[in-house]
């Protein structure tokens, strides 16, 4: 009997944002390829003993103590962290980054592992890439950024939070949007969406495994549009106290929004058009 693949995820969390943590780690047990042998490298400041307790069974843990970063620093200089502790991961046969924010809904299994015939890569299209034409995305359009994409070209546009492959791919990936990171702040430059940015023009052109947005979506949609079909998404910051209170820049909380409703009024517009359509055909009928 062969031994269970070893699955590696990155995971970074700091400041308030740890309070995304109880959720994400009892839905990740439950539903990331489970039958695998699964490490989280974890990076934080909040200090080991908060993710230890309640650890669920099976789940390995490597915590690295970082200090928070001021925006945009702490996602914009991630593979360079992940990179930096390369000797410890790199025994892993498949290597994943997960968004501190993100939460599983349905059960993820080995079908989204890439081949050969991917490049030994995955990464999930964006929301913004439904019904939306490549020239609309928000690729960075900057020509001195080493994260620039043209106007005609790509064919999607990849979150940044969700995305990995074998050993050797995702090592290549991330060594060469260092670089590209590191060449762009010599000059200056900051890419449009950070990492996010660099991650897309690293992509482009590549015939890698792409998964749906359902992988991605927002968690206020997730209560009724495209339900059944949803896989994973991100949960929303407004609802866990906002943005501005998560990062330190206030420390009242922002109220969550009433929760959203399906779209009511446009479905109750075309009965009604449908039943005057009716009445009209009637009439002349």
């Amino acid at each position: 009997m062969s031994a269970p693949l070893k699955i590696g995820i990155f995971y970074i969390v700091t400041g308030r944002y740890t309070v995304f943590w109880p959720e994400f780690i009892e839905s990740f047990a439950e539903k990331f390829l489970p039958g695998t042998q699964r490490k989280i490298y974890l990076f934080s400041d909040a200090g080991e003993a908060f993710f230890r307790q309640g650890l669920p069974e099976g789940i390995e843990l490597s915590y690295h103590e970082i200090e928070h970063q001021p925006w945009p620093f702490m996602t914009l200089m991630r593979y360079h962290l992940f990179m930096k502790h390369y000797e410890e991961w790199k025994d892993c046969d498949y290597i994943f980054f997960i968004n501190s924010t993100y939460i599983f809904y349905k059960t993820i299994d080995s079908s989204i592992l890439p081949g050969a015939e991917h490049e030994y890569l995955v990464a999930a299209e964006h929301r913004q890439s439904v019904r939306r034409k490549p020239d609309r995305y928000t690729y960075d359009r900057n020509p001195a950024s080493k994260a620039y994409i043209p106007y005609g070209q790509g064919s999607h546009y990849y979150a940044g939070g969700f995305n990995g492959g074998t050993v050797a791919a995702f090592k290549a990936m991330c060594e060469s949007i260092m670089q590209a990171t590191d060449e762009d702040l010599k000059n200056d430059i900051i890419a449009l969406w950070h990492d996010e940015s660099h991650l897309n023009a690293y992509l482009l052109n590549r015939h890698i495994k792409v998964l749906p947005p359902t992988y991605v979506w927002l968690q206020q949609d997730y209560k009724w549009y495209n339900r059944h079909k949803v896989i994973a998404g991100t949960r929303q910051k407004i609802y866990y106290g906002g943005e501005d209170w998560l990062r330190g820049k206030t420390d009242i909380k922002q109220p969550p929004p009433p929760p959203s409703r399906p779209p009511y009024g446009w479905i109750l517009a075309a009965l009604v058009l449908i039943a005057a359509a009716c009445t009209a055909w009637c009439l002349l009928g």
